[in-house]
């Protein structure tokens, strides 16, 4: 037997257990699911879920509701002389990105302008793609009321003509490019069926 042969003992901290318990409740916190992808605007806390764009104001409207008692009044305002690139307009985040079990992005828009307004729709499967790693979409909004009803197969990036990764949506975007003057919309049930 060695008798120089340092015998070596771990040595256990006080803090291990709880360093194990903190990252057990991190990683259950970090699973909380999201909400699935509905928004029918019903109360105020329902603005709360939106994020805004410059030069975009939005409200709650007893106006041209489908679902619901109330609709979502978004006023895109002009470009201001002399900018470029302004995007008025609301993007939806922070719902259950997989959009894989189902068939069909659907909505419900409004337009009391006598005129017809340009919208663009743009779908993102990943933070903040390029214009090409994206799907990108105008729909022209007759005056009246239009069902919009987006097919999820065609949801192909503008590039590479790619399909999007349903399983990952990340978020959704609905503005105006460059708008020359005011305009008004009604948004309502934004689902998927």
């Amino acid at each position: 037997m060695d008798m120089n042969r340092k015998s070596t003992k771990i040595k256990r901290s006080s803090h291990t257990p709880l360093f194990f318990v903190m990252t057990i409740l991190l990683l259950l916190s970090s699973c909380k699911s999201l909400p699935d992808f509905h928004y029918s605007f019903e109360n105020e806390k329902d603005l709360d879920s939106l994020e805004w764009k410059c030069g975009t104001v939005f409200s709650l409207s007893g106006e041209h509701a489908t679902s619901g008692e109330k609709s979502l009044k978004i006023e895109f305002y002009p470009t201001p002389k002399g900018s470029r690139d302004i995007y008025p307009g609301l993007t939806l985040k922070n719902f259950n990105p997989d959009w894989s079990d189902y068939d069909v992005l659907c909505f419900d828009v409004y337009n009391p302008e006598e005129t017809t307004v340009p919208l663009a729709i743009r779908i993102d499967d990943r933070d903040n793609p390029t214009y090409a790693d994206r799907f990108n979409r105008k729909i022209a909004l007759d005056p009246g009321e239009k069902s919009i009803k987006i097919p999820l197969a065609n949801l192909i990036t503008s590039g590479a003509k790619q399909q999007l990764r349903l399983s990952q949506i990340d978020g959704i975007s609905l503005f105006l490019v460059d708008p020359w003057k005011k305009n008004t919309l009604y948004f309502d049930s934004f689902r998927l069926e």
